[in-house]
């Protein structure tokens, strides 16, 4: 919640343990298996794009998803009794390569780095650990991932614009009913009055955000929002990025949606455009 002194946003744990993390379609949209390489099946799915698997393990699932106009996203899927019990710092090693990684909604890791210099480790590397504290959790041989990566392009390439979507869970719809009130815009207003939001707790729903937590449990962004004399956002623009990327490409959509602030006014009490800079903690 954005306090108006502090300006920052802090979305409490117990909500973001209900929450579910953005991530590639689901394995349900796989609809038949376009080939095999090694221990690797490329699969297509009905949304016109692949996915590359690794599966010799019931609880533990690597996966990399691609369409025709992207490179690819590589996560790890755990289940069962291999689920983290805790959170830790979470590295991918490819070989001598070290990445930062994350974890979501409990049991889905994936690298934080650019999608092009993980893959680029995946096809070169002989082995890829996931460490959590720098302990080897899981490892897995990479050999024969450059030619299976090869198949999942091949895959892919017959539909050159898709690009796998990140398609957050439908959130509770008793949650999304909460509206957030309307500015006061009857006046008489105060002189010289800073621009305050209004119910700033209601403007992330739950499952609209994914969770992507540090070793300190929590991520952060800072942004820029430009709001009009009637108290709607006109502009928003992350000043702060956090190392997650799809916490910055989704923040400042749900900010225009969704924020409404009490406008500021200028010295004869007139409601006027202004500039609201504040952080977000996830």
């Amino acid at each position: 919640m954005i306090n108006p002194v502090s300006k920052a946003i802090a979305v409490a744990a117990s909500t973001l343990a209900c929450l579910t993390p953005l991530s590639p379609v689901s394995a349900q949209n796989e609809v038949e298996e376009y080939g095999k390489v090694g221990g690797w099946t490329v699969s297509e799915t009905i949304i016109e794009t692949c996915r590359l698997t690794w599966s010799e393990r019931d609880d533990v699932k690597l996966t990399i998803t691609r369409g025709g106009g992207e490179v690819g996203y590589l996560g790890l899927r755990v289940t069962g009794s291999s689920r983290p019990q805790r959170p830790g710092v979470v590295t991918f090693a490819f070989d001598d390569e070290i990445v930062r990684g994350a974890l979501l909604g409990g049991n889905y890791y994936t690298p934080s780095a650019p999608d092009e210099q993980v893959i680029a480790f995946f096809r070169s590397a002989n082995t890829m650990q996931l460490r959590v504290d720098g302990e080897a959790r899981f490892s897995f041989s990479l050999k024969g991932s450059n030619a299976a990566y090869a198949m999942l392009s091949e895959c892919a390439s017959r539909w050159p614009e898709s690009r796998v979507p990140l398609v957050p869970p439908p959130p509770p719809s008793n949650y999304l009913q909460r509206e957030i009130p309307d500015p006061n815009l009857a006046g008489p207003f105060a002189a010289n009055r800073e621009v305050a939001p209004i119910r700033s707790d209601l403007w992330f729903p739950k499952g609209q955000i994914p969770i992507y937590a540090d070793d300190t449990g929590s991520t952060t962004i800072g942004v820029v929002i430009a709001v009009s004399g009637s108290g709607k956002p006109t502009q928003c623009e992350v000043s702060e990025p956090s190392d997650v990327k799809a916490i910055n490409e989704r923040a400042c959509g749900i900010i225009m949606e969704r924020a409404k602030f009490n406008p500021a006014t200028d010295a004869q009490g007139t409601a006027i455009a202004s500039r609201y800079t504040t952080q977000i903690t996830f």
